[in-house]
């Protein structure tokens, strides 16, 4: 088993030599091995890993030592899985075993209660499969055969993108995620040592290579900073300071199906093996799936309007954790990220899409649909239907709810001083960020309750801010976001009222003010009852 360093600027996409200081909140690392400071909340699940063969899938439970059958297909290699939202199912991945080379591979769910067959879905494009990973709202399937890291939606299962940079001879086996990067392990197919290669999540550029990781590896861990690979055919997952993998006695790759596995525990702070167990693999043992990495993810809340309630100017009262940020998790920002690149080359720091305007009129609540509306809602308003209208469960009606949409962009070596948002949308509307474009010298924090005894007039924290994280935060708290680097900021702000809107105008092009009635489609606002 090869031990790596994991050298931390590596697992961002972005340059970080030119920062003054960098975040400190650790990055998400999120494979089939492990979950590593995962930032959304993850509902509880019992301590038993998912052994993934040649025909079964098995849970192991770490505690009695025990297995039970989840799912038995004897024409089915299963090499990958992930939890369905409601955390009832499980997705997995399995490459037909038998009939003409370069099948595609299915998704099939399983019933957790029953082990019954609930869906089965082609894995478009996907040849070979040997892996898949699911981070938010996209699952990252390892195309071994086209050299191809597939993404496909968690629901549909459609295939949304292709990441076709490598070849078949590459032998890509294993795919880890963070909210900016891809890591990806070249198998080497014994003609050269294994690699890992980093890749930008949201496109193609390179960001990095640890090379020479051993042979023949599979598997990616994170455990105290360094990346875990296993340096033979087989699964590795860490859990509590233990590495479990599998050791298969040698066998002609036609006979992969006839052979049982045996599971070895490894204490990793001493090297001792604790224990080896002979298991009923009934073929050969593929990979392992941590149980954090399995957990469904948790229904976020929401921070209750009267925790904003607080004068402007006053300290942060003692209040729960929920009522200063509550995480909604990872959700794709791709494609809002690249057509923020191409369209967006003004010298403005701010672009609004629609904003809202309190008592319009000294009577109702209006908002504005600018241009610019039109050029970014169908990015948009796919990744708002998953985080407010699926996640948050408020279904197709959230639209009527939205008071304004902000792309907000922080021009190099900028920083925003400490303040608290006032007025209308900073009382009566939710406030949520979504980050687009984030380089670590980026630092996003709110002042917190001072601890008794804690020097200094204020202290305060720095709130997880990364690419694609989308979280609710009270903006009545005194906040600031400092940049310590030569690099740009974006983020998508939206504030989202308990309640419908009154009314919803739209802007024509080319006006220089929304309060020009000339602007507005049907000749005046008052006419006009725009829909999103």
């Amino acid at each position: 088993m090869a031990t790596l360093l994991a050298d931390q600027p590596l697992l961002s996409s972005f340059d970080t030599s030119a920062c003054g200081s960098t975040s400190v909140v650790p990055d998400p690392f999120v494979s089939t091995s492990g979950a590593a400071h995962d930032l959304a909340p993850r509902e509880l699940v019992p301590s038993r890993l998912l052994l993934m063969t040649h025909s079964r899938l098995l849970w192991f439970d770490v505690e009695s030592l025990s297995t039970s059958l989840l799912l038995e297909e004897r024409d089915s290699r299963f090499r990958g899985a992930f939890a369905a939202d409601h955390g009832r199912s499980l997705v997995t991945l399995a490459t037909p075993g038998t009939g003409p080379p370069f099948r595609e591979s299915l998704f099939i769910e399983v019933a957790l209660s029953t082990g019954d067959v609930l869906r089965r879905v082609q894995a478009e494009a996907t040849f070979d499969g040997h892996e898949a990973v699911r981070y938010g709202d996209r699952v990252y399937v390892v195309s071994t055969g086209s050299g191809a890291i597939n993404v496909y939606d968690v629901g549909s299962l459609a295939l949304v993108r292709r990441h076709a940079l490598w070849r078949r001879r590459d032998h890509i086996n294993t795919v880890a995620l963070t909210p900016s990067t891809m890591l990806v392990l070249l198998h080497g197919l014994r003609r050269a040592p294994s690699e890992v290669q980093i890749v930008e999540r949201s496109g193609h550029m390179s960001a990095g290579r640890l090379p020479a990781v051993g042979n023949s590896s599979h598997g990616l861990a994170y455990w105290r900073g360094e990346l875990l690979t296993l340096d033979s055919d087989g699964g590795i997952a860490v859990h509590g300071g233990v590495a479990y993998f599998g050791l298969s006695p040698p066998q002609r790759r036609l006979l992969r199906k006839r052979v049982n596995s045996t599971l070895v525990a490894l204490e990793l702070a001493s090297g001792a093996e604790l224990w080896r167990r002979p298991l009923p693999t009934h073929g050969l043992l593929n990979l392992i799936a941590h149980p954090s990495y399995l957990s469904a993810l948790a229904p976020p809340g929401t921070i209750p309007l009267a925790a904003k309630a607080m004068r402007r100017g006053a300290a942060p009262r003692a209040m729960p954790a929920t009522e200063r940020i509550v995480s909604l998790g990872p959700v794709d920002v791709t494609e809002l990220r690249a057509l923020t690149a191409d369209l967006w080359g003004g010298s403005h720091s701010w672009l609004h899409l629609f904003p809202g305007l309190p008592n319009y009129g000294k009577t109702q609540r209006w908002r504005v649909l600018f241009p610019a509306w039109r050029r970014f809602s169908a990015a948009l308003l796919p990744l708002l239907d998953e985080l407010f209208g699926r996640r948050l469960g408020l279904g197709p009606e959230y639209r009527n709810r939205l008071l304004r949409v902000q792309m907000n962009r922080m021009p190099r070596g900028a920083d925003i001083a400490r303040h608290q948002d006032r007025g209308f949308y900073a009382t009566t509307a939710h406030r949520y960020h979504i980050p687009v474009l984030i380089p670590k010298c980026i630092r996003f924090s709110h002042v917190r309750q001072r601890a008794e005894g804690e020097a200094g007039q204020e202290a305060w924290q720095e709130i997880p801010f990364k690419e694609g994280e989308a979280f609710e935060v009270n903006n009545r708290i005194p906040h600031r976001v400092t940049q310590t680097g030569p690099y740009e900021r974006v983020t998508l702000i939206v504030d989202l009222l308990d309640g419908p809107v009154d009314a919803t105008v739209d802007i024509e092009p080319g006006c220089a003010s929304w309060f020009d009635a000339a602007c507005y489609k049907g000749g005046t606002a008052a006419s006009r009852n725009a829909s999103l």
